[in-house]
C-alpha cells in the first residue's frame, strides 16, 4: 500500500503528458493576397495571413518584403493579430510599390513571444510596368494631388527625373533617382495645386547632357476632398518678385496642446495654398521627411495593447500616403524588456507605471530608451542595434528644435527625440 501513492503520481504525470504537446507549434494556415497576380505598379494589394497556436497565444505577425532575389527587409514589425474558432488573424497589410517591374517575395512570420515559437511562409507576386512600349505614363491615385509617373527604361550611369510645370508658371522638379535598366522609372509627383493643368515630362542627365521625354503628358489635379478638415493660413507678408523661391514649399506638422486632436500633415506654396496632404493615418504626426520623398510619422491606433491608441506607431509613408515600414510600441517593449528594463510596458504619455504605481517623468521613461531602436528597426541599412539603455542615456533630451522644449507635457517625447 505505501506504493500506492508513488504509482498514482506516475500515473497522474503520464496523463499530464498525454493532455500537454510535446513540443508547442505555430502553424500558418492560409496567406492570401487581396487580388491575384500580376498587378500594374502601384496597385495596393492587402495580404492576410491566418495561423494556429497550440499555446493559448496570442500570435503576433510580421510581413517581410524583397525584389528577385535581393534580401528580404522588414515592412511591417511583429503585431498582435486577433483570435476567432481557434485560429490567430494578421492586421491587414497592405502593400504597394513602385520601386520596378518584376517578382517581389513577401514573406509573414507568425510567432508566439510567451512560447518563441515561430512559423515562417512566403508567397510571390509580379507586378507590371505603367510605361510600355518606351512611352511614359501617367496615373492618378488616391491623393488627387499625387501623381503617378511612368518613364521608359534610361540607360546605366545616368539619372532621371520629372518636371511638372503650370501653364506660364516656373518648372518644378521631383529629385533625380539612379536609372536601373532594363527597368522603368517611376515617381510620385507632389506639390501641385488642387483642379490644376499641369505639363509633364521625364529628363534624363548622361555625363551633364540633358534629354527630355520625346512627348510631354498633361495631368489634372483633382479638388481637396470636403470631408477633410484642412486647416487655413494666413500669410501675413505676401511673396515678392524679390523672394527666393528656390524652397517654395512650406512642409507643415501640425499638433495640438491636447496631444489628442487629430494632426493633419500637410504642405503648402508661399501664399498658404495646399499641395499635399497626408489623411489616410489616424492621429498622424509628421516627425521628419526622408531622402527621396518619404517621410517619419508617429501614429495612433491599437498595436498589441487594445486599452492603448495613442501613438503607438512610427510608419515611415511615401508621398502618395502609402506605409512603406512600420514598427511599434509593442514589439519595442518585448526589445526593451529582453535587454532587462522591468517597466518596458507601452504607456501614454504621461500615464502610471503598472509596476510601481508611481508617474513616469517623460524624459526618462522607457519611452525615451526606445527611440533609438524605433528607428534602428525601421533603417534600411544595416550595423549594429544600439542598445536601448545606452541610446537612452545618449539622446536624453533637454530641448527640441525652435526652442521647444522635450519636457513640456504639449509635445510627444518621441517626436521631439526624432525631430533633433
Amino acid at each position: 500500500m505505501r506504493w500506492e501513492p508513488f504509482y498514482l503520481s506516475i500515473l497522474l504525470a503520464v496523463i499530464g503528458l498525454i493532455q500537454t504537446p510535446l513540443c508547442a507549434t505555430v502553424t500558418i494556415v492560409s496567406m492570401a493576397p487581396s487580388i491575384a497576380s500580376p498587378q500594374p505598379l502601384g496597385t495596393a494589394v492587402t495580404w492576410t495571413v491566418t495561423a494556429t497556436d497550440t499555446n493559448p497565444g496570442p500570435l503576433t505577425f510580421q510581413f517581410n518584403t524583397g525584389y528577385g532575389h535581393q534580401a528580404l527587409s522588414l515592412a511591417r514589425d511583429y503585431n498582435k493579430g486577433t483570435s476567432a474558432s481557434g485560429a490567430w488573424t494578421s492586421q491587414p497589410f497592405v502593400w504597394s510599390t513602385v520601386s520596378g517591374e518584376g517578382s517581389y517575395q513577401i514573406q509573414a512570420i507568425a510567432k508566439d513571444f510567451t512560447s518563441g515559437e515561430t512559423a515562417t511562409q512566403a508567397a510571390g507576386f509580379q507586378l507590371t510596368p505603367l510605361a510600355t512600349g518606351g512611352n511614359a505614363a501617367v496615373s492618378q491615385t488616391a491623393n488627387p494631388l499625387i501623381a503617378l509617373f511612368s518613364a521608359p527604361s534610361c540607360a546605366a550611369g545616368s539619372y532621371i527625373r520629372v518636371r511638372f510645370v503650370v501653364s506660364g508658371g516656373s518648372p518644378n522638379y521631383t529629385n533625380w533617382k539612379t536609372c536601373r535598366p532594363p527597368l522603368s522609372m517611376n515617381f510620385y509627383v507632389a506639390g501641385m495645386l488642387a483642379t490644376t493643368a499641369y505639363s509633364m515630362n521625364y529628363q534624363v542627365n548622361t555625363a551633364g547632357t540633358f534629354t527630355s521625354g520625346p512627348v510631354p503628358l498633361n495631368f489634372t489635379t483633382g479638388a481637396l476632398p470636403t470631408q477633410i478638415a484642412f486647416p487655413a493660413y494666413t500669410v501675413v507678408t505676401p511673396p515678392t518678385s524679390q523672394a527666393d523661391t528656390t524652397d517654395s514649399t512650406i512642409l507643415h506638422a501640425n499638433t495640438a496642446a491636447s496631444l489628442k486632436a487629430a494632426y493633419l500633415p500637410v504642405a503648402t506654396d508661399l501664399n498658404g495654398n495646399i499641395t499635399w496632404y497626408y489623411a489616410l493615418g489616424d492621429t498622424a504626426l509628421l516627425t521628419r521627411p526622408l531622402s527621396g520623398g518619404n517621410m517619419l510619422t508617429l501614429q495612433s491606433g491599437v498595436a498589441w495593447n487594445p486599452a492603448l491608441t495613442f501613438s503607438q506607431y512610427l510608419r515611415e509613408i511615401d508621398l502618395a500616403g502609402n506605409v512603406i515600414r512600420e514598427t511599434n510600441t509593442g514589439i519595442i517593449s518585448q526589445e526593451l524588456l529582453a535587454l532587462g528594463f522591468t517597466d518596458a510596458t507601452p504607456l501614454q504619455p504621461g500615464s502610471q507605471s503598472p509596476a510601481g504605481g508611481h508617474r513616469l517623468p517623460e524624459p526618462f521613461s522607457p519611452r525615451s530608451y526606445a527611440v533609438a531602436q524605433w528607428l534602428y528597426r525601421l533603417s534600411s541599412e544595416g550595423g549594429k542595434a544600439i542598445s536601448a539603455r545606452h541610446a537612452g542615456q545618449h539622446h536624453r533630451p533637454t530641448g527640441g528644435r525652435h526652442g521647444r522644449s522635450c519636457d513640456r507635457p504639449e509635445y510627444q517625447l518621441a517626436s521631439c527625440l526624432v525631430l533633433r
